[in-house]
């Protein structure tokens, strides 16, 4: 168990180093329209480090979050951190949906839900952060598969 563990960990550092997250904000600017700017590049050098600190402190408290709960509290701190110009929650949603398909998962809901929970995570209260990502974590699980070969 320890094995995956440290590759999901891996996977999720991957999914959020700043070459990552640049080229999907790229491309969802150049699919969908909007201009691109990287307001704070210092949050995106530092958002994998956020993540892990957020799930040290919240298991000193006792929450582990596991590797789903850990991915949405990285799309809650992307859309909440607003470090592009342009295209947050695209690229929330992007980062999202790819880093699943490194782990060898696949949402499998209605993509129109999935938007609506990104929505709604830019809309929250930061109060809320915590239910917040914790809902977003809890709708994943329920919809996601083992992706087949």
């Amino acid at each position: 168990m320890a094995r995956g563990s440290e590759i999901l960990s891996r996977t999720l550092k991957d999914c959020l180093s700043p070459k990552t997250l640049v080229l999907l904000n790229l491309k969802s600017i150049e699919k969908e329209g909007g201009s691109f700017g990287l307001l704070k590049p210092e949050f995106l050098e530092g958002l994998a480090e956020l993540v892990e600190q957020t799930a040290h402190y919240m298991a000193q408290e006792g929450r582990e979050l596991d590797f789903i709960e850990r991915l949405a509290l990285a799309v809650y701190l992307l859309i909440k951190g607003h470090p592009f110009q342009d295209g947050n929650k695209r690229t929330a949603l992007r980062m999202l949906v790819n880093c699943l398909r490194l782990a060898g998962l696949r949402y499998t809901g209605r993509p129109i839900d999935l938007a609506y929970r990104i929505e709604t995570i830019a809309k929250s209260d930061p109060k809320e952060k915590e239910k917040v990502f914790l809902e977003l974590a809890s709708f994943l699980k329920r919809h996601l598969q083992k992706r087949t070969p």
